[in-house]
């Protein structure tokens, strides 16, 4: 039994809790800090009119600056030592410091049975946990770096349990990071791993070479990532209607709720315009498609968001935004707005 949950929230009432940063005995600076300029989004004119409200996690401020071709400083990639370690219910504790790795409370008073290991590495992230994208992604392009400083483990996030690709991606990958309840960690590895470094986008280069390997049977195609009310509240009320008109362009229909990861991987490959519902399905898009591929995204009107924006920007795609009209349960995509972004594209 440990009291460990319950006594960092005393200490954090009393003021003593600490920074990750401060409990680490040694931190590794793998990449500093850089600085670059994005690549200016395409839209068609006053789209930017059409916002009713961003995304929880975000403000428009920053969506606004993400779509521009402003310069964009990049976090370092960090590596924080940390002794003496415990990690349960899927966060760390060290030296007073709490780092949580999923969105879940921790029991205050742990019953478990406690694994004790020499060292371990941590892939997961709070994100990662909680969203599919960044699961298969972030969290998989942190694995590739965890697993230079010890055996890799990943939290035991409920979600990441529920996603039916999540475990094939991971296999695919050569991922090997099995969950981790309740552990005594003489020295335990955690990161910083947000900023698109270099480091970090030689490391999603490495991801897509890894999936992209077989020829798929088609190049320079497009596909639509199918959404059908799967995932977060952005139920697309005219799917049918764009996926007809964008059949008709000769774009794959990719549904990632239904078709196998095989099937997935194999039509979204070497693509050279993705388009879907800003969310997680996009992953699928940005782990095969071609490498200057087009993403156009289809925004929700009440939840703007332009995360995948950051990934293509690393990797030298380019982004394309559409805003659709309607209310906070469902928004609609205008097919005639549609087929003229894609006019852009190619222009």
């Amino acid at each position: 039994m440990t009291l460990l949950p319950l006594a960092y929230r005393v200490r954090k009432r009393m003021g003593l809790s600490r920074r990750l940063q401060d409990a680490a005995s040694e931190i590794h600076v793998l990449a500093p800090e850089e600085r670059n300029r994005r690549r200016a989004a395409i839209s068609l004119p006053a789209q930017l009119d059409r916002i009713r409200a961003v995304q929880s996690d975000t403000s428009l401020a920053y969506e606004q600056a993400r779509l521009s071709a402003d310069e964009i400083s990049h976090t370092p990639t960090r590596a924080f030592l940390l002794k003496d370690a415990w990690y349960i219910d899927g966060v760390v504790f060290a030296g007073h410091a709490r780092e949580p790795q999923v969105p879940e409370r921790e029991s205050l008073i742990s019953l478990e049975r406690t694994t004790h290991l020499d060292r371990a590495a941590f892939s997961s992230s709070l994100v990662g946990s909680q969203y599919f994208g960044h699961h298969v992604v972030d969290d998989s392009a942190t694995a590739l770096l965890a697993s230079q400083f010890g055996p890799v483990f990943r939290a035991p996030a409920r979600a990441v349990r529920s996603w039916p690709h999540a475990a094939g991606y991971r296999h695919r990958l050569g991922i090997d990071a099995p969950e981790l309840a309740k552990a005594r960690i003489a020295e335990a590895w955690v990161f910083e791993d947000w900023g698109m470094t270099g480091h970090r986008r030689d490391r999603l280069v490495k991801l897509r070479k890894t999936l992209r390997d077989a020829p798929g049977p088609r190049r320079g195609h497009g596909v639509f990532l199918r959404r059908r009310g799967s995932g977060a509240a952005r139920l697309l009320a005219n799917e049918p209607q764009i996926e007809e008109r964008l059949a008709g362009l000769g774009f794959d229909i990719v549904d990632p709720t239904h078709d196998s990861l095989d099937s997935i991987l194999a039509r979204c490959r070497d693509a050279r315009v993705v388009v879907g519902v800003e969310g997680s399905a996009l992953a699928h898009g940005f782990l095969g498609c071609a490498p200057d591929a087009t993403f156009l995204v289809l925004q929700h009107p009440y939840r703007f968001n332009n995360v995948w924006k950051d990934f293509t920007d690393a990797l030298g795609m380019r982004y394309a935004y559409l805003v659709g009209e309607g209310q906070r349960d469902s928004f609609r995509i205008p097919p005639d707005e549609l087929c003229a972004t894609l006019d852009l594209l190619a222009a």
